[in-house]
């Protein structure tokens, strides 16, 4: 690959993590303000679903976008046996992740009917 394609996917990588990171900052701090506000309004039993809710929306975006880089780094950059390993840990962790909170949030796991 030349070094101008090379570089760009550099750069992409660290701004897709960066996004990532950015994303799972600043979904926190918004759903704990709506959190605070929602339970002065309504209550903090009610409030607590929606704030777990908003935080699960945040930490699956923001994984999402961190694999998305660590695919894109593994396949044009390291493509090692370690780094293969890294990210198929990744996927592994964010799927469990995605299924646990899915299961939180519905009662249920993604593959059962509602």
């Amino acid at each position: 690959m030349s070094e101008d394609i090379i570089l760009g996917l550099n750069t992409l990588v660290h701004v897709v993590e960066i996004v990532g990171a950015i994303i799972l900052l600043l979904g926190f701090v918004a759903a704990t303000v709506r959190y605070i506000f929602e339970s002065l309004k309504v209550g903090a039993k009610q409030a607590v679903k929606s704030y777990r809710r908003g935080l699960a929306r945040v930490i699956l975006t923001g994984l999402e976008l961190l694999v998305v880089a660590t695919i894109i780094r593994t396949v044009t950059f390291e493509p090692t046996l370690e780094k293969l390993e890294l990210l198929i840990l990744m996927i592994v962790i964010r799927t469990i992740i995605g299924w646990t909170i899915a299961l939180e949030m519905n009662n249920r796991w993604p593959w059962q009917r509602s």
